[in-house]
């Protein structure tokens, strides 16, 4: 079975290096997480090509739920000079066939220049056949990298990506064109997002 996380506060937590895979929970999830809190959190990577997040700098087919990142600050190198192969999440770097639901992120800040996938929520998203899925999730993230996305820098497909190329999902994903098949629709669940309610985290 699986590992499983449930039930976790951090708090004021400084991480600070070159890594691969980096954030608050892990530097990659290969388990569930489950109310999981990041808060008043700074990581500073300054690995050109790493992956950084305020719970983990990527996860697989795995599972997020319930968890959110408040008051954090991510530092990619020292916020001028370019990283070209580094990939920022406000919530996770990089998400490849994992399920994120009900999560969130609140005054988190991504401080890096010429990111190649920054985004408020995830930084790159990638999907399988029917994998993928974020649902009841926001972002209230902000960077002044110039290709970053409100909500997620980059989706891809086994097909290839599209970036920064169209608003085809409005605020959700910012700067993002997305023209998949039907089996990779849905990956953003629009309705739910814009209806979301945080107080069950009360």
């Amino acid at each position: 079975a699986s590992a499983k996380v449930k039930n976790l506060t951090i708090n004021n937590a400084t991480i600070s290096g070159q890594y691969k895979t980096a954030g608050v929970l892990a530097g990659t999830v290969a388990g569930t997480v489950d109310k999981v809190i990041i808060k008043n959190s700074n990581i500073t990577n300054n690995a050109a090509d790493g992956k950084t997040g305020s719970i983990a700098g990527s996860m697989g087919a795995t599972q997020i739920a319930m968890s959110y990142a408040d008051n954090v600050i991510l530092n990619i190198g020292d916020g001028s000079t370019p990283v070209t192969n580094a990939i920022v999440g406000g919530l996770v770097a990089d998400v490849s066939e994992g399920t994120i639901q009900a999560c969130y992120t609140n005054n988190v800040e991504i401080k890096s220049a010429g990111a190649q996938s920054v985004g408020g929520f995830v930084g790159r998203f990638t999907i399988g056949t029917d994998t993928g899925s974020i649902q009841q999730s926001y972002a209230n993230t902000t960077s002044t990298d110039a290709n970053f996305g409100a909500f997620i820098g980059t989706i891809s497909t086994a097909t290839g990506f599209a970036k920064n190329t169209a608003n085809v999902l409005g605020y959700l994903i910012g700067n993002i064109a997305v023209v998949y098949g039907k089996s990779q629709a849905g990956i953003v669940d629009t309705d739910l997002v814009k209806s979301f309610d945080k107080t069950f985290f009360k």
